[in-house]
């Protein structure tokens, strides 16, 4: 009896409560899988993109060193100056001014650190570190 009161009627004939009940929890379920935002995976994602751009860096600049021996005072903008990059790597954590930083020093193994603002504040840190607590143990 109840379940009649609750039939609504189309032209081609009449939904049941239950029908329209189990569209209405399909498209909720929908909405929900669209909208949802795990915070807890963004971070990770920016986190693997500066470790890959950093990379990048890392190997282009000891390319650089190993077809020019005598070069000195390598910057990114030296990098794209040169025609190795097409464009300047931003951190993706922090697009205004997130940026990296080549480190060459002669003895010294080349890094790549990760900086975030003008004031130089720490960013993820440098290549070689998260190489060894990310990369390494993957391989």
């Amino acid at each position: 009896m109840i379940l009649r009161k609750l039939q609504f009627k189309s032209n081609k004939g009449v939904f049941s409560f239950k029908e329209i009940l189990i569209v209405v929890l399909v498209a909720v379920a929908f909405f929900l899988i669209i909208i949802y935002d795990d915070s807890s995976i963004r971070p990770n994602i920016q986190l693997k993109t500066c470790i890959a751009n950093m990379k990048k860096l890392h190997d282009v600049t000891k390319l650089l060193i190993m077809e020019e021996p005598d070069i000195t005072d390598i910057t990114v903008q030296t990098l794209l100056d040169k025609n190795i990059l097409k464009k300047i790597p931003v951190c993706p954590s922090f697009k205004i001014d997130g940026r990296y930083e080549i480190i060459d020093e002669v003895g010294q193994p080349v890094d790549v650190i990760c900086i975030h603002g003008k004031d130089k504040i720490p960013g993820h840190g440098s290549f070689l570190s998260l190489k060894a607590k990310y990369i390494d143990k993957v391989e």
